[in-house]
């Protein structure tokens, strides 16, 4: 197996702003896409993590993103929002909009923000995390390019179209579910493919609707396989209505790879949600029946072989804290490509 080598977080963060200020972006901007990023790396997700930058940083100097755009609501009442990104990235944009769902659920108790004009945004998981430090549960959604076939087809419809609800709990961990409605996240067959791996069989289709292990074979078939068959596709067409159809965003064959060359503006839509759990029952009171939840959880009788079973979100926190002390695992042949960029820009932040 292939040893990672470690990467220290601050330095990777400075790396990433330092990298995204140079491509013209403001600097508390920078340091809310430099988080973003982060954090997924800390929670072990690396397909969604600073490597990105480079191909941020690409669109912005393309035309296609805006490096300080104009985000700003176009329709609003006490419980929603429809923001307009003007083609930002999209960590920018959703970073805004969920600070605007957020605002509007603490008065209200629950609320929702559909986005238009935005771009990819990382790990769906990142904005629904946000809810939770106001005790609230956040739910985070996205449209993507159009790679998942309806069940019996083999063209491209909808994209990944990731899932993310984040719950508070009361002493342990929060419950996180981040989720694509294919099978995997395109990148992390992007990521095999660029550290010379294979992929899982079911992760990826060629052209004919085969299953691959290649993972170029994969990523130039333009279609990958739903989550659980026919309900994959199901989730997929309901994240690509409210994320995509209603919010005038793009959706369906418009969102196709062709249509998302580095200057091309995306006009990707996002959907989040806040809910204050408290509005049903006392805040502690429903702390401690998801802890009971967990607890349930936790204490089933394991099959044979299984050492734990974990909760949704609990992999990636204690990721996210043995990282911090000790470093990020960080994959080879992505860190090289990062530090390549970092010379050819010239970051002065050394990685390692």
């Amino acid at each position: 197996m292939t040893e990672y080598p470690l990467v220290q977080p601050e330095p990777l963060r400075q790396f990433c702003i330092e990298a995204l200020k140079k491509a013209g972006i403001p600097d508390e901007d920078a340091c809310i896409v430099a988080g973003i990023q982060l954090e997924a790396d800390l929670r072990g997700v690396h397909s969604h993590g600073s490597i990105a930058i480079i191909g941020y940083a690409g669109r912005i100097k393309a035309g296609g993103n805006k490096a300080n755009p104009n985000i700003h609501i176009i329709s609003e009442a006490p419980a929603y929002a429809l923001v307009d990104g003007d083609d930002g990235l999209g960590q920018i944009v959703a970073y805004r909009a969920m600070e605007i769902c957020i605002r509007k659920a603490k008065a209200t108790g629950l609320a929702c923000v559909g986005v238009n004009n935005s771009s990819h945004f990382g790990a769906a998981a990142s904005y629904a995390m946000m809810a939770l430090k106001e005790n609230l549960i956040g739910v985070a959604t996205t449209n993507a390019a159009a790679i998942i076939p309806p069940t019996g087809g083999k063209t491209g419809i909808f994209g990944t179209n990731p899932i993310s609800v984040a719950v508070p709990t009361g002493h342990s961990f929060p419950v996180v579910l981040d989720m694509a409605t294919s099978t995997v996240a395109t990148q992390k067959i992007v990521q095999a493919y660029r550290e010379g791996q294979k992929i899982p069989a079911g992760w990826g289709m060629d052209k004919e609707g085969n299953t691959t292990t290649d993972p170029l074979t994969a990523l130039t078939s333009g279609i990958q396989p739903p989550l659980g068959g026919y309900k994959g596709y199901g989730l997929a067409m309901i994240v690509e209505i409210l994320a995509g159809v209603m919010t005038s965003a793009r959706f369906g064959r418009a969102t196709e790879g062709k249509n998302w060359a580095l200057g091309n503006h995306l006009n990707v839509g996002h959907f989040f949600i806040a809910l204050n759990p408290a509005m049903f029952l006392p805040l502690d009171e429903f702390k401690s029946r998801v802890e009971q939840l967990i607890t349930d959880v936790k204490s089933v009788q394991l099959i044979e072989g299984t050492q734990k079973v974990y909760v949704p979100g609990e992999i990636e926190w204690e990721k996210r804290n043995k990282y911090l002390k000790e470093g990020i695992p960080y994959p080879p042949a992505a860190l090289a490509q990062l530090e390549k960029f970092g010379q050819e820009i010239g970051v002065g932040v050394k990685l390692r």
